[in-house]
């Protein structure tokens, strides 16, 4: 009996242990505890910890009991100030999981497994549409291979019954919320506009979650295993510059690092990036847009740790510059001095700087027939590349 006892207390050591290695702190496992986070939601970070260890914590947290029909793996997850129930479906998503609910018990598994074995016990759900109409939405469902079966069970050609895990009706929601929208009313589904992208080291979700850090808020958009599929017009018009950031992200690093977008007002993005450097950061990475030479925004990539040092020292960087005085550009010739004037309106329209800014010499080669006229500027470093730079672009 004695033996008995101790080893259950052995064991009930060993389990609260557990529980406060993954939600306290501590090794491998272990929770981010902050001010932000209420009695109704969790913080939880994870590396390289058994599944299964996982999901009992979470188990506890969420008060249900949890099976796991798969092998278990080694998980590395993340997730802050969020509903211990949602911690839970943001972990299985990103392990390609899902599961069904009977009461306080979860089976979690394959989706194929899972509508293999409990398909009688999926949940039926009604969803209603306002501007496409439910063939049209089955016909998506089918195009894109979202989990779920449908079944009519009324004449209301704006409503469908789906019947499927939690998580595959949850996509079924988003896809929804994508597509039926006002300017999808009157098109036929063949003529809907979207792109995909795939994803390899992090979910589409946190690419997603990512990108709108990066500045490029993303609205409309369905997460399918890793296919990120985006149907927002605003996005879809940046398509290259998205597709190239996405690019950027996709590394194991991107699971936990800090993205934010530093708008500059002294320094081309292109300067910025360079001077960052010097600095030495080996785990900083900073993306510039189209036409470095000319924009004023740098995406910076950095670990959580290095978030506020990097910010502080692009602050400096940005600070303010004395002004000089430097010729922008030349023009000779019988037209030289109407050349000038003309280019020193469109570079003002293009940049916002006044004319009165940009001055014009007299004749410099004391020739009259053959004249040469320069156009100069006092003003920051930044303008005076900037200007340089585009009328290098007019020639």
């Amino acid at each position: 009996m004695r033996e008995k006892q101790r080893k259950d207390a052995l064991i009930t050591i060993m389990f609260i242990s557990f529980l406060l290695i993954v939600f306290w702190g501590g090794g491998e496992t272990r929770a981010l505890a902050n001010g932000k986070t209420s009695s109704s939601t969790i913080s939880i970070q994870v590396r390289e910890a058994d599944l299964r260890d996982v999901l009992s914590a979470l188990a506890v947290k969420t008060k249900t009991s949890i099976i796991l029909m798969e092998k278990p793996t080694k998980i590395t997850f993340q997730a802050e100030n969020v509903p211990p129930m949602k911690a839970l479906e943001l972990m299985l998503q990103g392990e390609g999981l899902s599961y069904i609910q009977d009461g306080k018990l979860l089976v979690v598994g394959k989706e194929e497994k899972l509508h293999e074995r409990f398909f009688n016990q999926m949940t039926l759900t009604r969803f209603d549409l306002l501007f496409i109409t439910a063939d049209q939405l089955e016909d998506l469902i089918g195009k894109f291979g979202v989990p779920v079966k449908g079944i009519s069970l009324d004449a209301n050609e704006y409503s469908m019954w789906f019947q499927g895990t939690p998580q595959s009706l949850s996509k079924v929601r988003e896809l929804i919320n994508a597509v039926d929208v006002p300017e999808n009313a009157a098109i036929e589904i063949s003529d809907l506009e979207f792109r995909e992208i795939m994803t390899y080291a992090i979910t589409p979700s946190r690419a997603a979650e990512l990108v709108s850090e990066a500045g490029i808020p993303l609205n409309r958009y369905i997460a399918l295993g890793n296919r990120l599929l985006v149907f927002d017009r605003k996005v879809l018009e940046r398509w290259e510059q998205f597709e190239a950031i996405i690019s950027e992200l996709d590394n194991i690093n991107a699971r936990e690092q800090s993205v934010f977008l530093f708008a500059l007002h002294n320094t081309l993005a292109k300067d910025a990036a360079e001077m960052l450097e010097v600095f030495g950061y080996e785990e900083v990475k900073t993306i510039t847009f189209n036409f470095p030479e000319l924009t004023r925004e740098l995406l910076v990539i950095c670990p959580p740790e290095l978030e506020t040092e990097v910010y502080v020292n692009l602050v400096n960087i940005d600070g303010e510059r004395k002004k000089i005085k430097a010729v922008i550009t030349s023009a000779r010739g019988e037209y030289a001095r109407k050349e000038i004037i003309a280019k020193r309106k469109l570079l003002s329209e293009m940049t916002g700087i006044s004319t009165n800014s940009m001055n014009i010499s007299d004749n410099l080669s004391g020739d009259v027939s053959k004249p040469h006229y320069v156009l100069w500027t006092e003003t920051t470093p930044d303008r005076v590349q900037l200007l340089r730079e585009l009328v290098k672009s007019l020639e």
